[in-house]
């Protein structure tokens, strides 16, 4: 049974992470969190409601989202829909019932892993910054990195921002999400791929997947070995083999590994075939 005593408002993200210096209050952001699926021992709760970080602006190096901005914000976004060749926009609409892109943001989205979630793999994908508030003060830190920070999002940490690098705004880009339904949460496979392109040769190129375990997986080695290279079908044939490689060696015993992995080999494969082009 629930013990909540207190419901709190604060007008700032500052006043919020105040009220969590009690041990039994939690923040929550957004709606799709239920109070059903709060600990047992919570007291207080602290709610995003009055907070003004829904934005979504450009600064002289980056494209900074608010960490209350929902999956509808960013799907009808200008600068969603056009930088980053829409990626962010077409990710963000293909999320869940519109219900659910309503109201879900992507600073939830990204302070509880989950192997279904969109935004970690796009922000892997585009080397992103998350700017977040502690009892301390403000911390910047690299996404992929934010997890190995020790916090504990929503008890003792929160998620203010999210800085994308601007640099990587007219690169090539292709995002995929293989699911049984479009508007399904859950997927079999998600795929976030970006790479730069000068003189026949990769020059930049990360390829990211999600749905395969609770964090994005990545395979910088792969990646790094591309670089400078012309796309022959031997080097597609032989990058797609070693993604399915890894994919399959995450879990190689189930069924549904043994399908990602085919998977995640074709779409490498796809991807290499079009930037070549």
């Amino acid at each position: 049974m629930l013990k909540i005593k207190n419901i709190y408002f604060p007008s700032n993200m500052r006043e919020a992470i105040t009220m969590l210096k009690k041990k039994k209050s939690i923040f929550i952001a957004g709606s799709t969190f239920s109070f059903k699926a709060l600990p047992q021992d919570i007291e207080d709760v602290v709610l995003s409601k009055k907070i003004k970080l829904n934005y979504i602006k450009k600064d002289s190096k980056n494209l900074v989202i608010g960490s209350l901005a929902t999956f509808n914000d960013i799907e009808n976004d200008k600068y969603c829909k056009t930088l980053f060749g829409g990626s962010l926009s077409m990710s963000a609409s293909q999320c869940s019932s519109q219900l659910i892109r309503n109201m879900a943001t992507i600073g939830g989205n990204i302070a509880h892993t989950n192997a279904f979630n969109i935004w970690p793999v796009m922000l892997t994908m585009l080397n992103s910054k998350v700017k977040i508030i502690t009892l301390k003060g403000e911390k910047t830190a690299l996404y992929k990195d934010l997890y190995k920070l020790g916090f504990i999002f929503g008890r003792n940490a929160l998620i203010k921002e999210i800085m994308i690098p601007l640099e990587y705004s007219k690169d090539n880009f292709y995002f995929h999400k293989v699911s049984k339904i479009k508007s399904s949460w859950d997927s079999y496979l998600t795929a976030a791929f970006r790479s730069k392109i000068k003189d026949g040769k990769i020059k930049d190129i990360k390829l990211v997947f999600g749905a395969v375990r609770a964090l994005p997986y990545e395979n910088i080695e792969i990646e790094k070995d591309l670089l400078n290279h012309e796309i022959t079908d031997d080097l597609i044939k032989e990058t797609a083999e070693r993604y399915s490689s890894g994919i399959l060696s995450i879990n190689p015993n189930a069924k549904i590994n043994k399908y990602r992995s085919q998977l995640a080999g074709n779409l490498v494969s796809y991807y290499l075939n079009y930037i070549r082009r």
